[in-house]
């Protein structure tokens, strides 16, 4: 999806150095992804797959 009105996820530097460092912490688990974070806080993609997420890049900003 692109365009003004799509959704990204913007993740802090303190918890994602890159995207690759969220496809590293991203797991399948029942349909859907999940991603841990270092402290403990997880963040659940509902209907996406990890293999989707990979192509997801351009969805994500990762932040200082």
């Amino acid at each position: 999806m692109s365009g003004p009105t799509h959704d990204t996820i913007s993740l802090p530097t303190s918890d994602f150095a890159s995207f690759a460092a969220v496809l590293a912490a991203a797991r399948d688990v029942g349909g859907n992804t999940v991603i841990a974070a270092s402290s403990g806080d997880t963040l659940t993609l509902d209907n996406v797959t990890t293999t989707a997420l990979a192509g997801a890049a351009a969805d994500f900003t990762v932040h200082g």
